[in-house]
C-alpha cells in the first residue's frame, strides 16, 4: 500500500506515510480516484495482502485488538436475515455473499473493502431484525461500505469553516437552522471539493450527517468560549447566550449528559481520537511507549485540575495502585520489593485478556 501512495500522490504537505495507521493509509489511497474501479481493486488487493501479513497473535491496546479501525465517517448498507439454526444452518448467508460479489463484478461497481459479515443468535426485542422466539435461530449481518467523504479530515475541517462564514440567529442548535441556510452551507462546501455529479445525492446525504456532528462541536466551543469569537456578531452572541442560559436549555443539557452516562460508560477526556493515537503522541513526548496505566491516567483525568473524570475512573486507579502494591511485596526472606510490570498489573486489574471490553483504557 505505501508503494501505491508514493507512486500516485505528490502533495508536499502530505504526512509521512510511515506515520499513518492502516485505515488512514487506505483512505488516502481510495481518495486518489474513488470512482475508478481498477484503482479500487488495486487498493483492495493491497489491503488483502496487509491482512494476510497481519495473521498471528499479538498484544496491544484494547481498541486495536477488540475494535475495528474503520478510518472515519462512512456511508454503509447493512442487512440482517435468518440463516437457519445452530444445529442446521441454511447456508443462505454464504449464498448472499456469493450473489453480492457477482453483482459487484457484473455492474463493475468500485466497491472498497471490506464486506463485513457476522452472525448472532436471536434477539427477544420485537423491534430487532433478528427477533425470534426460537432460541436456536441464527442471523447473518452483512455490511457493505458504499461511499465516504474523502479525505474526511479535510472535509470535516472545511464543514466547520463554512459555519463561521454564515451564522443564523436561531442556529444555537442544528435542527433550528432553516433548510435554505443549510443548503448555502453545502454550496460553500462545494467550492472546495469536486466529485462526479452522478453521486451528488449521496455526497449531500453524507455531508448532512457529518455537518450535524460538526455543528454540535462548533456550538459547544462557542458556548464555552471565555470571550466572543471574532466571526460571531454581537446580536448573534447575545441571542445565543440568552438561549444557553434559559432554564429549559440547561435542564435539557443536564439530562442529555445523564443519558450519556447511564450505565457508567467509558467516560474519558480523549475526545474522538483513538487510544492508540493518544499512545503514539505520548510516546513522542515521553520518549518511550506509555504503559496502559499511563494512558489511562492521560485519558481519564481532567486537564484543568488533574481530577478523575468520575468516581468509576478513580476506583479503577485505586484498584490498580492496591494491586501493584500487592504484587510488589517482597518474597519470603527478602526485604526488597519485587519488580512488577505495570502492563501486567493493569491487565490483571481489568480482569484478564479474555474480557471483551476494557473500560480502563
Amino acid at each position: 500500500m505505501p508503494e501505491l501512495t508514493t507512486a500516485e500522490s505528490s502533495e508536499d504537505s502530505e504526512p509521512d506515510i510511515n506515520e499513518l495507521s492502516f485505515a488512514e493509509l487506505r483512505n488516502k489511497l481510495l481518495a486518489l480516484d474513488p470512482l475508478n474501479r481498477d484503482h479500487v481493486i488495486q487498493v483492495n488487493q493491497a489491503e488483502a495482502e496487509f491482512w494476510r501479513k497481519s495473521e498471528g497473535y499479538r498484544v496491544g491496546w484494547s481498541d486495536e485488538i477488540l475494535g475495528f479501525d474503520c478510518g472515519g465517517q462512512q456511508w454503509v448498507s447493512e442487512t440482517c436475515f435468518p440463516a437457519g439454526t445452530l444445529a442446521k444452518p441454511s447456508m443462505k448467508d454464504l449464498e448472499y455473499i456469493e450473489h453480492l460479489k457477482k453483482l459487484i463484478e457484473k455492474e463493475e461497481i468500485p466497491a472498497p473493502a471490506p464486506i463485513e459479515q457476522r452472525w448472532t443468535t436471536c434477539s427477544k426485542s420485537p423491534m430487532s431484525p433478528a427477533s425470534s422466539s426460537a432460541e436456536d435461530d441464527i442471523f447473518s449481518w452483512d455490511l457493505t461500505k458504499t461511499r465516504e467523504l474523502l479525505p474526511h479530515e479535510k472535509c470535516s475541517r472545511m464543514i466547520s469553516k463554512t459555519f463561521e462564514q454564515r451564522l443564523h440567529k436561531d442556529g444555537y442548535t442544528w435542527k433550528n437552522i432553516p433548510q435554505n441556510t443549510k443548503d448555502l452551507y453545502f454550496e460553500d462546501f462545494q467550492k472546495y471539493f469536486r466529485w462526479d455529479q452522478k453521486i451528488s445525492g449521496i455526497v449531500k446525504i453524507l455531508w448532512e450527517k457529518q455537518a450535524a456532528i460538526r455543528y454540535k462541536s462548533f456550538i459547544w466551543a462557542i458556548k464555552n468560549a471565555k470571550q466572543k469569537p471574532a466571526y460571531v456578531s454581537d446580536d448573534i452572541w447575545k441571542a445565543w447566550n440568552d438561549e444557553f442560559n434559559k432554564p429549559e436549555y440547561i435542564a435539557r443539557a443536564r439530562q442529555n449528559k445523564l443519558n450519556r452516562q447511564a450505565g457508567e460508560p467509558a467516560t474519558h477526556t480523549g475526545g474522538s481520537i483513538t487510544h492508540s493515537s493518544h499512545a503514539k503522541r505520548m510516546e513522542q513526548s515521553l520518549g518511550k511507549k506509555p504503559t496502559y496505566y499511563e494512558l489511562f491516567i492521560h485519558n481519564h483525568t481532567k486537564r484543568s485540575d488533574g481530577l478523575f473524570v468520575n468516581e468509576k475512573a478513580k476506583a479503577v486507579n485505586d484498584d490498580f495502585i492496591r494491586l501493584r502494591e500487592e504484587m510488589s511485596q517482597p518474597e519470603e526472606g527478602s526485604s526488597e520489593p519485587q519488580p512488577v510490570d505495570d502492563n501486567e498489573v493493569f491487565v490483571k486489574n481489568v480482569g484478564g485478556v479474555k474480557k471483551t471490553i476494557w473500560y480502563r483504557l
